[in-house]
């Protein structure tokens, strides 16, 4: 019994030293962004919600990534991104009965340094990898631009540039697949699913990032 266990031991330690390797690389690709649906009612009729246009904004993200291979299925990757988020929104603008005669048009863009730490399976003999794991977001800087659109036919250009009153951390679950190529080169998309974006007076209030990523990465060297 004793030596089976040596036998066992010497094996998984020779099958963790044949995997145990750090790769780093870079990546780069398109964000596909916006913010969840926040519900607006009428000061005077509570009940009564009002409709909101939720577009989704372009944005890019790059930087560099290492991922630790402790086995042939299972990578542990962390990354560090520059990453736009953003989001479009149409409000009307009503009067106390809740008529529309205008609508005031939002837009914003938030610049995030990205910390994923995300634990990828690669599918035995393929290339292609499932991943998912937390994501730590820093606010770098925003910026909120709005106009109006005037009834009528007339259409006007109220914008105006300013702050966004967003959280400094913003904490994400991502989740993605993808499929890694023999000479290093890898392509993926991934689910950004934020947790709590903003505070009270940003636009609209208590809202949360919703992304898509899309990305190419190529391992530069293996240690």
């Amino acid at each position: 019994m004793k030596r089976i266990l040596i036998f066992f031991a010497l094996l998984t330690a020779g099958w963790t030293a044949t995997y145990a390797q750090i790769t780093v690389g870079g990546k780069a690709g398109l964000n596909v962004s916006t913010i969840t649906d926040v519900s607006l009612t009428l000061m005077n009729k509570p009940t009564k919600k009002i409709d909101i246009d939720y577009e989704y904004r372009l944005g890019m993200h790059v930087g560099g990534y290492a991922y630790y291979r402790f086995s042939s299925l299972f990578d542990l990757q962390t990354e560090l991104l520059y990453s736009q988020m953003g989001y479009k929104v149409t409000i009307p603008v009503t009067d106390f009965g809740g008529k529309a005669y205008a609508n005031a048009t939002t837009k914003g863009l938030l610049h995030y340094l990205t910390l994923p730490v995300l634990l990828k399976y690669t599918v035995p003999r393929t290339g292609l990898f499932l991943e998912a794991g937390p994501q730590a977001g820093f606010l770098l800087g925003n910026k909120l631009s709005f106009g109006g659109e005037i009834p009528d036919g007339i259409k006007g250009n109220l914008s105006k540039k300013e702050g966004i009153d967003a959280k400094t951390f913003d904490l994400s679950a991502v989740a993605g697949i993808g499929y890694r190529m023999n000479n290093g080169l890898s392509v993926s998309a991934r689910y950004i699913h934020g947790f709590k974006t903003s505070d009270r007076g940003f636009i609209p209030a208590v809202s949360q990032n919703r992304a898509f990523q899309f990305s190419i990465a190529y391992d530069i060297k293996t240690f």
